[in-house]
């Protein structure tokens, strides 16, 4: 679906960038009253960087926009009946959708993660309590510090598992974001278009 600009549009368009194009990060504030404790989450403060995109890169965009009336090619030759912009919009729409099941799936591992090692680390602290109160014989107390060590390892397990759930959360984060900064264009356009047609 690319639509190469001719080099005086090209040039033309580059002019227009007027260096007033202002890029920060947004960062979601949270009130210190209602923040929640850093060891219960490890990546509270931690932001994400987003690589700012250049106007090469946005003209790119631009240019995977066909224009109106444009005829649709594909492996076998034209496709009559098909708008382009149309098919490009929605294989875009449709990706951004299977990219946003694999978030919702991530999201619901990092919590059952979470709930995980909670549950772990509570049972090392209530096996760690019952070997400091010392009840029973030598043999008594060498089965509890065994289960400590246990239940220690699962939560280190944990920790590691959730760590990574984490990470998979966050790479499926940014591959949305990528693939709605990659097609911002065509999805405007679209969107335009549509609005065109029913105004």
């Amino acid at each position: 679906y690319a639509y190469r600009l001719d080099p005086a549009e090209r040039a033309e368009l580059l002019l227009l960038d007027d260096g007033e194009y202002i890029d920060i990060d947004a960062v979601d504030y949270e009130p210190a009253s209602q923040a929640r404790p850093s060891d219960a989450v490890p990546d509270a403060g931690r932001q994400r960087r987003r690589r700012r995109r250049s106007v090469e890169d946005r003209l790119l965009d631009g240019e995977r926009v066909p224009p109106p009336g444009a005829e649709a090619w594909g492996p076998g030759g034209p496709m009559s009946g098909t708008d382009p912009l149309e098919s490009a919009a929605l294989d875009a729409l449709s990706e951004i959708s299977r990219w946003k099941d694999v978030l919702a799936r991530r999201e619901r591992d990092v919590e059952d993660a979470e709930r995980r090692l909670v549950r772990l680390k509570a049972e090392a602290a209530r096996i760690e309590d019952g070997l400091e109160e010392g009840r029973g014989g030598r043999r008594a107390r060498e089965e509890t510090e065994r289960e400590l060590g246990e239940a220690l390892a699962g939560a280190e397990e944990a920790g590691l598992a959730l760590r990574l759930a984490r990470a998979e959360r966050d790479g499926a984060r940014d591959r949305i974001d990528e693939l709605e900064e990659r097609n911002w264009a065509v999805l405007s356009e679209y969107e335009a278009r549509g609005a065109e047609y029913d105004g």
